[in-house]
Protein backbone atom coordinates (compact mmCIF):
# COMPACT_ATOMS: atom_id res chain seq x y z
CA UNK A 1 0.00 0.00 0.00
CA UNK A 2 1.70 3.21 -0.87
CA UNK A 3 2.20 5.98 1.71
CA UNK A 4 -0.24 9.29 1.77
CA UNK A 5 1.21 11.95 0.22
CA UNK A 6 3.77 14.08 2.70
CA UNK A 7 4.14 11.05 5.26
CA UNK A 8 7.91 10.46 4.30
CA UNK A 9 8.84 8.79 7.93
CA UNK A 10 10.92 12.08 8.61
CA UNK A 11 9.61 14.74 11.29
CA UNK A 12 7.70 17.66 10.11
CA UNK A 13 8.65 19.93 12.95
CA UNK A 14 12.73 20.68 12.95
CA UNK A 15 11.72 20.79 17.25
CA UNK A 16 11.14 17.33 17.40
CA UNK A 17 14.58 16.18 17.47
CA UNK A 18 15.05 18.15 20.24
CA UNK A 19 12.53 16.10 22.70
CA UNK A 20 14.47 12.60 21.78
CA UNK A 21 16.51 11.36 24.97
CA UNK A 22 19.77 10.18 24.62
CA UNK A 23 20.15 6.24 25.63
CA UNK A 24 21.93 7.49 28.71
CA UNK A 25 19.23 10.00 29.60
CA UNK A 26 16.99 7.26 29.20
CA UNK A 27 18.50 4.97 31.64
CA UNK A 28 18.74 8.05 34.05
CA UNK A 29 14.69 8.53 34.21
CA UNK A 30 14.31 4.89 34.50
CA UNK A 31 16.09 5.05 37.50
CA UNK A 32 14.67 7.92 39.26
CA UNK A 33 11.37 6.62 38.28
CA UNK A 34 11.69 3.68 40.08
CA UNK A 35 13.57 4.74 42.63
CA UNK A 36 10.52 6.92 43.28
CA UNK A 37 8.31 4.28 43.25
CA UNK A 38 9.84 3.06 46.14
CA UNK A 39 8.18 4.69 48.92
CA UNK A 40 5.30 4.25 46.86
CA UNK A 41 5.40 1.00 47.31
CA UNK A 42 6.35 0.46 50.94
CA UNK A 43 2.96 2.90 52.01
CA UNK A 44 0.74 0.70 49.89
CA UNK A 45 2.07 -2.51 51.48
CA UNK A 46 1.25 -0.64 55.13
CA UNK A 47 -1.95 -0.34 57.36
CA UNK A 48 -5.14 0.31 54.62
CA UNK A 49 -6.88 2.29 56.94
CA UNK A 50 -3.83 4.33 57.89
CA UNK A 51 -3.26 5.57 54.23
CA UNK A 52 -6.71 6.26 53.08
CA UNK A 53 -7.41 8.37 56.40
CA UNK A 54 -4.24 9.88 55.02
CA UNK A 55 -5.37 10.57 51.93
CA UNK A 56 -8.37 12.02 53.38
CA UNK A 57 -6.79 14.28 55.53
CA UNK A 58 -4.82 15.92 52.76
CA UNK A 59 -7.61 16.39 50.34
CA UNK A 60 -9.78 18.08 53.53
CA UNK A 61 -6.59 20.51 53.85
CA UNK A 62 -6.95 21.10 49.96
CA UNK A 63 -10.41 21.58 50.05
CA UNK A 64 -10.70 23.98 52.70
CA UNK A 65 -7.04 25.68 52.50
CA UNK A 66 -6.26 24.24 55.87
CA UNK A 67 -9.12 25.58 57.72
CA UNK A 68 -10.61 22.55 59.50
CA UNK A 69 -7.11 20.23 58.24
CA UNK A 70 -5.65 19.62 61.83
CA UNK A 71 -8.80 18.93 63.69
CA UNK A 72 -9.91 16.05 61.08
CA UNK A 73 -6.42 14.60 60.80
CA UNK A 74 -6.08 14.36 64.66
CA UNK A 75 -9.41 12.82 64.63
CA UNK A 76 -8.53 10.22 61.45
CA UNK A 77 -5.46 9.46 63.65
CA UNK A 78 -7.63 8.42 66.90
CA UNK A 79 -9.54 6.54 64.62
CA UNK A 80 -6.28 4.76 63.85
CA UNK A 81 -5.81 3.50 66.99
CA UNK A 82 -8.81 1.87 67.38
CA UNK A 83 -7.51 -0.18 63.95
CA UNK A 84 -6.21 -3.60 64.28
CA UNK A 85 -2.66 -2.09 62.71
CA UNK A 86 -1.14 -0.72 66.11
CA UNK A 87 -1.37 -4.52 67.18
CA UNK A 88 -0.27 -6.15 64.26
CA UNK A 89 2.64 -3.31 64.32
CA UNK A 90 3.69 -3.29 68.18
CA UNK A 91 3.60 -7.83 67.61
CA UNK A 92 5.75 -7.69 64.83
CA UNK A 93 8.12 -5.73 66.65
CA UNK A 94 7.97 -8.42 69.57
CA UNK A 95 8.59 -11.10 67.04
CA UNK A 96 10.86 -9.14 64.92
CA UNK A 97 9.31 -9.85 61.87
CA UNK A 98 7.83 -7.81 59.24
CA UNK A 99 4.37 -6.44 59.92
CA UNK A 100 1.43 -8.05 57.77
CA UNK A 101 -1.25 -5.19 57.59
CA UNK A 102 -3.27 -7.56 54.99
Amino acid sequence: MPKPPGRTGTAVNPRVKRWTLSKSREKEIRLIHSSSLTPLRRCAAGPQFALRATKKSLNQWLRLGGVTAFDYSLAMEMLGFFSDAPAEGARAVIEKRPPNFG
